[in-house]
């Protein structure tokens, strides 16, 4: 980091509460920021600090969410708003819920939350720092995002908040093991790597090798220590890595692109109360059909029909209960989502019920990219002669069909029927064929 460059809030120099008969918010104004610190919930803290006079407007996400729960959706659990209480004495803030505590340093604007036991955690230890980052210096601070931009015809780097980075440290207990980050490889304690949010399929040098980049990106940390769970979880679509413990082993870095920084704090104390709290902010998953709870066979690489109906006689012969077999992007046609290739499975159909009859459900893999066909999509547009990639009419392998393996589609959580069940064993229930008793 260049130190010449780096620019900090500076002092406070005024707050207030924010106004209301409730107040849950305060903002505090520095000579080169504003931050504002929030209670969501008596339990869950939001703080936000920009390095201009205006915080961004809210993502249209949370607004959706907030609706949901208006209109009684029963993932999305009503937030009550938290009280927040403070009162400066000794250069500091204190800020009070029912649930959390926390001070606001004066001079430098650190935050500190204290646990109601007394116990800090996920203290700040300095100011918020930030820079203009330029083109070059991108493989240096975000390798993961310097292997996706080389991936591209344009290189440009855009102005603005794209371009400016911003850093924040916090303490870290000797004791503290740091999970979650979503999909990864590696141990289940994050501590001691650097994993970066930016969702890519980087084959070299090697997938997941460039800060942990997989198909998911999740900003979310467990801290755990005896005594105490936390959480903490990153609101920023923009490229941001968590340094938990990598370069200073008793520090939390966080950072991001995009000029403002934005987190939530978990009060816990414990592990399940982190991930009750957390849920509560994003919404809960809806409760999946049954059959989605058993063992499922996934692998890249069943490459026809022949050959994932050979895998599901297998399962079956071995009496190794089986509920679903998923197929990945083997299926497609040249890679191409929502097809089939004609040639490996010439009536996707046909493949679907053979795995129904051996009460197996299916799921076929999508992948959230379309791929870029500039001229094949031009001649289909032009010619309404020429042959689509999507299923044939005669066989359409129609996937609204609620028999194909969808787990958030409606209706797949009928009950399994019995003379399906009767051919075939659920890897819930472990009971085995019925022509191999």
């Amino acid at each position: 980091m260049q130190d010449e460059a780096v620019s900090t809030p500076g002092p406070v120099r005024r707050w207030r509460a924010e106004p209301g008969a409730s107040p849950r918010a305060i903002i505090a104004e520095h000579g080169q920021a504003l931050t504002r610190v929030e209670a969501l919930t008596d339990d869950v803290l939001r703080v936000r600090v920009t390095p201009t006079e205006q915080l961004a407007a809210e993502a249209s996400c949370q607004q959706g969410y907030q609706q949901g729960w208006k209109e009684g959706w029963e993932q999305a659990p009503p937030l009550r708003a938290g009280r927040l209480t403070a009162e400066e004495r000794d250069g500091l803030v204190h800020l009070k819920t029912d649930r959390l505590q926390a001070r606001l340093d004066l001079e430098s604007g650190a935050i500190s939350p204290v646990s109601p036991e007394g116990l800090a955690y996920a203290s700040d230890l300095g100011a918020v720092h930030w820079r203009q980052i330029e083109r070059d210096e991108v493989s240096a601070i975000a390798p993961a995002l310097a292997a996706a931009l080389a991936q591209q015809a344009d290189t440009a780097w855009p102005a603005g908040p794209a371009r400016t980075g911003i850093w924040l440290q916090k303490g870290l207990d000797q004791q503290e093991g740091l999970f979650g980050c979503g999909q990864r490889f590696g141990p289940l304690n994050r501590r001691g790597q650097r994993l970066a949010h930016w969702t890519t399929d980087i084959n070299s040098p090697g997938l997941g090798l460039i800060d942990g980049c997989l198909y998911q990106s999740h900003p979310v940390l467990l801290g755990l220590r005896p005594g105490l769970a936390w959480g903490l979880m990153l609101g920023s679509s923009w490229y941001s890595h968590f340094d938990l413990g990598a370069e200073q082993p008793d520090a939390l870095g966080l950072f991001t692109l995009g000029g403002e920084l934005d987190y939530y704090l978990f009060a816990g104390p414990t592990p399940a109360a982190v991930v009750e709290q957390l849920t509560r902010l994003t919404g809960r998953p809806a409760l999946p059909p049954i059959w989605a709870l058993g063992y499922h066979q996934s692998r890249w690489g069943y490459r026809s029909d022949t050959e994932i109906r050979a895998l599901a006689d297998s399962f079956r012969a071995r009496r190794i209960p089986i509920d679903a077999i998923h197929l990945d992007i083997d299926y497609m046609d040249g890679f191409r989502v929502f097809s089939w290739d004609r040639e490996r499975f010439p009536r996707p159909r046909e493949t679907i019920d053979a795995l129904h009859e051996r009460d197996i459900r299916a799921v076929t893999i999508i992948d959230p990219g379309v791929k870029r066909e500039p001229e094949t999509e031009r001649t289909h547009l032009s010619d309404p002669s020429v042959p689509r990639h999507s299923a044939d009419p005669a066989d359409p392998a129609d996937p609204a069909d609620p028999r194909i393996g969808c787990l958030g589609r409606p209706g797949n959580g009928k009950p399994r029927d019995p003379q399906l069940a009767a051919k075939g064993s659920s890897s819930l229930t472990g009971k085995a064929d019925a022509a191999s008793q």
